[in-house]
């Protein structure tokens, strides 16, 4: 009876050896297998990619942000997550560039995550959208699993010593970590494979204008003497623009050139960029390096395109937000690129720096586009962009 005790014990021993052994080399294999996705998707052939697939920037473009050492950074919200695609955009203006855009972004996010890249790498410019950096009531700091923990420095600018093992926890052990990497490498399969980035990346969906007859109506009508009042889509949030103050106060003392952007947007929601717009000037009296605020959230040919009665759209997704192409664009007009080789065509009337014009012309400018709104057109300018919604149309259809 005795031997046939020790003897199950002896079994039960090994099995359980068995099964640690098992475990260890589980976990093991994971840890292995995710140093080398992340090696992969920090590499320069691949880090563009990573960048557009959606869901993980919280985790992933902190620690790959490093890597990049990009010339030009965008920050923002999901606006900016699909307006930018850096492989396209680097192409275009022939700088490398990171798109830090994140899904429901808050301003204090994106400040902190603008913290900590200008703790890492200093680009040469960056790209702020307004409205990202627009401070709300927050219920919680910590939306969407943000962890504060992977970025290089604290909230008051000093070093977070933890960063690096925070970082190695993430990469090796998170759940999070393992269903991006398995997604990359589906991305990655493909463009092996030969399936074009464009069919594989959500920011690239088309929106149907035949299924948004509604909003292709609603253009028709900005272009007449129709509404009476501006379309009330605000929040009824009471916003203060601290983030944004302390960011450009960060990257003046940094010496990096600002664009400050209020997107392309045809009307609706118009972000108090009166208020910004004050700001944005009081700061630049202060600052020695350059910056610019351009304004394209106002009824032109490219926000209106839905006129031209073309089935898909060239500019925006099936949910409203804007396609790549749409940062092509907005690139070529703040950076004074139309005319080159790898250069769309724009529209004559796409976009104004504020920043450029006096504090009067800038209110006079933002007045008379806002009134387009209201139906109240000059005539001059709505032949204009008419004429060039006709023009470009089929150009930019060829073309995206």
């Amino acid at each position: 009876m005795t031997t046939i005790i020790t003897k199950s014990r002896t079994r039960s021993r090994r099995h359980f050896r068995q099964i640690m052994a098992l475990l260890l080399a589980t976990v093991l294999v994971i840890i292995i297998g995710n140093n080398v996705v992340f090696q992969l998707i920090k590499s320069p052939k691949n880090i563009t990619t990573a960048q557009m697939i959606y869901g993980w920037a919280r985790l992933y473009k902190p620690m790959i942000y490093p890597s990049a050492k990009p010339d030009a950074v965008a920050f923002g919200f999901s606006w900016v997550r699909d307006i930018f695609d850096p492989k396209i955009a680097g192409e275009l203006t022939g700088e490398t560039f990171f798109n830090f855009g994140m899904s429901g972004a808050t301003s204090f996010e994106s400040l902190r995550v603008l913290q900590h890249a200008m703790s890492v790498h200093k680009p040469k410019r960056v790209f702020l959208d307004l409205q990202s950096f627009a401070d709300a009531p927050r219920v919680s700091l910590m939306e969407h699993q943000f962890d504060e923990r992977i970025l290089d420095v604290n909230r008051d600018g000093s070093p977070n010593e933890s960063a690096a093992l925070q970082r190695a926890i993430k990469i090796n052990t998170s759940g999070a970590a393992i269903a991006f990497n398995i997604r990359f490498l589906e991305f990655l399969w493909a463009e092996k494979n030969g399936t074009p980035r464009e069919e594989l990346l959500p920011s690239y969906q088309r929106r149907d204008w035949v299924e948004y007859s509604d909003a292709a109506e609603d253009a028709r009508r900005w272009t007449s003497e129709y509404r009476t009042e501006p379309p009330d889509k605000t929040d009824g949030l009471v916003h203060s623009l601290n983030d944004l103050e302390d960011g450009l106060e960060l990257l003046c003392n940094r010496n990096v050139e600002v664009f400050l952007v209020e997107n392309p947007y045809i009307c609706g929601k118009i972000h108090d960029m009166r208020r910004g717009h004050a700001l944005i000037r009081k700061m630049q009296a202060q600052c020695s390096a350059p910056m610019s605020f351009w304004v394209f959230h106002y009824p032109n040919a490219v926000t209106m395109e839905g006129l031209s009665g073309i089935k898909t759209s060239n500019f925006y997704r099936p949910d409203g937000h804007p396609r790549p192409t749409l940062g092509q664009l907005m690139l070529t007009r703040m950076l004074g690129l139309e005319g080159q080789e790898n250069a769309p065509p724009l529209p004559r009337d796409f976009g104004a720096n504020l920043l450029a014009m006096s504090q009067a012309d800038a209110d006079a400018w933002l007045t008379k586009k806002n009134n387009r709104c209201l139906g109240q057109w000059d005539e001059a300018e709505r032949t204009e962009v008419l004429e060039d919604l006709e023009r470009l149309t089929p150009i930019w259809d060829e073309r995206f």
